[in-house]
Formats: C-alpha cells, sequence, structure tokens
C-alpha cells in the first residue's frame, strides 16, 4: 500500500504477520496521471487538478513560514 503526505510517497508491503515494511520513501514521486502520487490521491478521493493546488499551497505555506522564521 502507499501512504502519501504532502509530496512525499512511502511504499509499504505488509507480510504474513500483519507487520508493515516501508519499501522506499520518494520525496519525487512522479505527477503524471498515472503516477503513483496521484493515483493514491485519487484513491483518497483527491482529483488530479485539487492535487496539484494542494501541493503548490503547502510549498507557499512552507515557504511563508521559512521567511517569518528569518
Amino acid at each position: 500500500f502507499n501512504y502519501f503526505i504532502s509530496e512525499q510517497v512511502f511504499d509499504f508491503i505488509v507480510d504474513a504477520a500483519s507487520e508493515p515494511w516501508c519499501l522506499e520513501a520518494n520525496t519525487l514521486p512522479g505527477m503524471t496521471a498515472n503516477s503513483l502520487l496521484p493515483k493514491g490521491a485519487a484513491a483518497a478521493g483527491i482529483s488530479f487538478p485539487e492535487l496539484c493546488e494542494r501541493i503548490a499551497v503547502s510549498a507557499l505555506e512552507s515557504d511563508l513560514r521559512d521567511e517569518r522564521r528569518d
């Protein structure tokens, strides 16, 4: 299964004992309509345009927080 936070994707498998294992943390996931991040977002009810908007807004908010710290 995939779990995503902002624009990062974490790929997991679950073994026979129900133990999750992280396969990879992808900090630069693909952003085509067929990539895992948009597919994971779609499974969560988030459209591709909404996903792009959320990523852009998150980046802008992060940049503003960084500016306030300086």
